[in-house]
């Protein structure tokens, strides 16, 4: 996971760090639909285009992050 997606995680949404293991579930992270919204919207932020759809089909925090690390790699900033 970036260190850029955990500081969001964490600090800006609030969730427990020990929470974010790789094969949690989001649910059980502590991400549900109204976070991956805000999320999606954190990221936007800092210049990372991730749609809502998109962090929706994500099933795992590693998924998540995959998801992310792919679209700072493929040069989705702004």
């Amino acid at each position: 996971m970036t260190s850029e997606l955990a500081r969001i995680l964490v600090d800006d949404l609030h969730l427990d760090q020990t929470q974010l293991r790789p094969d949690a579930g989001l649910e059980e992270a502590g991400l549900d639909s109204l976070a991956l919204a805000e999320l999606a919207a954190l990221l936007a932020e800092r210049g990372v285009d991730v749609s809502d759809d998109a962090l929706h089909k994500a099933t795992t925090v590693e998924d998540l992050a995959a998801l992310v690390e792919t679209a700072l790699r493929a040069g989705e900033r702004r």
